[in-house]
């Protein structure tokens, strides 16, 4: 929140309010006075003038504080009953006292305070060494201390005032002191609590920001310095971020005056930004450098989106749509402002954290409108509900598991999405490739593409990418099929992006999904993990496209995500899906044959057979068959022959191998 002159329900904050007078340090609070009377003695030096003139003429400290218990007290803050103590206070007058003791200059001081916001009342303190400043604050009692430790940073923070930190006891003792010249401000502005808006307005940036910034040694400065920017342009007063950046940072190798000081630096750097936009010193205050950030930013949103690697730009006047920035564009316009940076100077502006990063994932998942299992239906069941799929209930599970699985591999760089998600249909125009085409977000269209070559590109495709929709995987060798295998096995990829100097890790963000109206595409016959098969028996009801809103979808895959939704296939999973993929593979010759000539059978009534005898069984019946024993073993593990031990009396070794049936004889 924003300070500003506020009235208080319970007190005025008038010179009416009555608080605690002590004739003497010595003696207990038995009389009360308003502050127009406090004010008024202050004005005139009543009858302790004398001793304040005497008091500022003495040099030995000691005897100075001595004359200075003498003089007649109050306590600001509230009126004390029997004995001045916190405990003991009955009613909080809604004023704060605070100190500036030996300031070297006390009048310039004090007409710097004169047009501070929350000024009330100052004067020079009886010494004439420092100034003494009332603000008017919210009156609850428990909130004294909070405003106190507020007040103390801003004035700090603000005009780099030390303030006596005693006056954080709202118990707190005043000497009276003698000014002809005290300011009153009834109209100052009320100290608030630093409260909900601006603490959750600074907490939500510290989210964000701490998703491209680390508070580590080392970085903490630069931490604080690019938190305080952020802040800057989120209207939060500098104490105010003072105040809450040290309640969260600060320790003993970090204390709170380091913070106060990378905070003020900061402000003070996006301060003269504004006095330049405003016309004042515009060639002879900034460097070039700094003159050309200030047009920038005044005229520009900048951005570099960390997925692409591009840095994006729009027009703030025009708000238009982001678009790629051409540097060598802002070069010339530039130089037509009269601001003659070089072109690698330029580059390496927008290079720097001068531009903040985006990631447009993260920008559209978290401006969802948020998910509620409560009230909203399950839109993932319902999209279920139109696609003929041959079993419903196994789809449904790995569907919301393939939805949440793309958030995760798309947001997080430890993530790597291992399955493809394939529909399997025989025919044409069945709907399959405009579902999985739909699936992506229309806000991340971009990041959508049908296909991926397995080289350098590719593996920029794996990087920048959301979904990677492989359209018809009937298509590709087995050669492609393979090489596609080991790219979808990659969790990071060292690369230059195209607008990189150099190669640097990027996680695999991109997502496959696939279709085919061959039911014979895979080629592994010892294992098919990454590929979730679903047959579709007909038509998809294309209905679903104005029934439901892809947004509504992934809301809701994206608050099972936050909740820790389990994506991940279980190893029972794993087993049912690779059974499943058995009928997708594609036949081989070996997988044929074995199937015409031989059945599964057990040690009781079979035949042993190890993969050699096997294979020279086939080559006897079939001399042009080129194959091995290695074939042998794929094709009889995924036709599901349980592979066994013989032990061989004669040879005295066991030997692998299946016992199995022979049919040849009946074909």
């Amino acid at each position: 929140m924003t300070n500003t002159l506020t009235s208080n329900e319970n007190l005025s904050h008038s010179k009416s309010t009555e608080i605690s007078f002590f004739k003497t340090f010595f003696v207990p609070p038995k009389e009360r006075i308003t502050i127009e009377r406090l004010f008024e003695l202050i004005k005139t030096g009543g009858d302790f003038k004398e001793n304040i003139q005497k008091i500022r003429l003495e040099s030995n400290k000691e005897l100075r504080n001595g004359r200075k218990k003498l003089l007649p007290a109050v306590t600001v803050s509230g009126l004390f009953e029997n004995e001045r103590k916190a405990s003991n206070l009955g009613t909080h007058s809604g004023f704060l006292q605070i100190d500036f003791d030996e300031v070297s200059d006390p009048f310039s001081a004090i007409e710097l305070l004169k047009k501070d916001t929350y000024c009330y009342a100052c004067f020079l303190s009886p010494s004439g060494n420092g100034v003494k400043l009332i603000v008017k604050i919210a009156n609850q009692k428990n909130q004294h201390t909070t405003c106190f430790r507020q007040l103390e940073n801003y004035y700090k923070t603000t005009y780099n005032f030390t303030v006596d930190k005693s006056c954080k006891d709202v118990s707190r003792l005043m000497f009276l002191s003698w000014d002809e010249n005290i300011f009153v401000n009834e109209n100052s502005a009320v100290w608030e609590i630093l409260i909900a808006d601006n603490k959750n307005k600074f907490s939500s940036l510290l989210e964000s920001f701490q998703k491209r910034e680390n508070f580590v040694s080392g970085n903490r400065n630069n931490f604080v310095f690019k938190l305080s920017l952020e802040c800057y342009k989120a209207n939060i007063k500098m104490h105010e971020v003072v105040q809450l950046v040290s309640e969260k940072f600060a320790t003993d190798g970090f204390t709170v005056d380091e913070i106060e000081r990378t905070v003020a630096s900061a402000y003070k750097s996006k301060e003269s930004v504004v006095k330049e936009s405003k016309g004042e010193d515009q060639h002879t205050s900034y460097s070039l450098l700094k003159r050309a950030e200030n047009y920038l930013e005044r005229k520009y949103q900048i951005r570099l989106n960390e997925v692409s690697g591009r840095i994006e730009y729009n027009e703030k006047s025009k708000n238009d749509r982001f678009r790629e920035l051409n540097e060598n564009n802002i070069y010339r316009e530039l130089q037509h402002q009269g601001i003659s940076l070089s072109l690698n100077k330029i580059t390496s502006l927008l290079l720097s954290d001068f531009v903040p990063l985006y990631n447009p994932f993260l920008n559209y998942f978290e401006n969802l409108k948020p998910y509620d299992s409560k009230v909203d239906p399950d839109y993932i069941d319902k999209i279920c509900s139109y696609l003929p799929v041959n079993d419903m209930e196994r789809f449904r599970l790995h569907f919301r598991k393939m939805l949440v699985r793309c958030i995760a591999c798309a947001l997080e760089p430890t993530v790597f999405n291992k399955q493809v998600f394939v529909f399997v249909g025989e025919g044409q125009n069945t709907g399959k490739s405009t579902f999985c085409r739909w699936l992506c977000p229309d806000d991340l269209g971009e990041y959508l593409t049908e296909y991926v070559n397995t080289d350098k590109d590719g593996l920029i495709v794996l990087a920048t990418n959301f979904l990677i929709n492989m359209d018809e995987l009937a298509t590709l060798s087995k050669a492609e099929i393979n090489s596609l295998k080991s790219f979808i096995s990659k969790d990071k990829i060292n690369i230059r992006l195209p607008f990189a100097k150099r190669s640097s890790v990027h996680p695999r963000r991109a997502n496959f999904i696939g279709s085919t109206n061959n039911d014979e595409f895979l080629t592994d016959e010892t294992g098919s993990v990454r590929w979730l098969c679903f047959e579709l028996t007909g038509k998809l009801n294309f209905n679903y496209k104005k029934d439901i809103k892809i947004d509504d979808i992934w809301r809701q895959a994206y608050s099972l995500y936050k909740d820790d939704f389990e994506y991940q296939l279980t190893a029972d999973e794993i087993k049912e899906n690779e059974k499943v993929n058995n009928r997708y593979l594609v036949s081989s010759q070996e997988v044929q044959l074995i199937q015409k000539h031989f059945l599964p059978a057990n040690r009781e009534n079979g035949e042993f057979y190890d993969a050699t005898d096997i294979l020279n069984f086939i080559v006897g019946k079939y001399s042009h068959i080129k194959s091995n024993t290695r074939s042998i073993g794929k094709a009889m593990k995924s036709l599901g022959f349980a592979r066994s031990t013989k032990y061989d009396s004669e040879k005295r070794f066991s030997n692998y191998g299946y016992f199995v049936e022979l049919i040849s004889m009946q074909n």
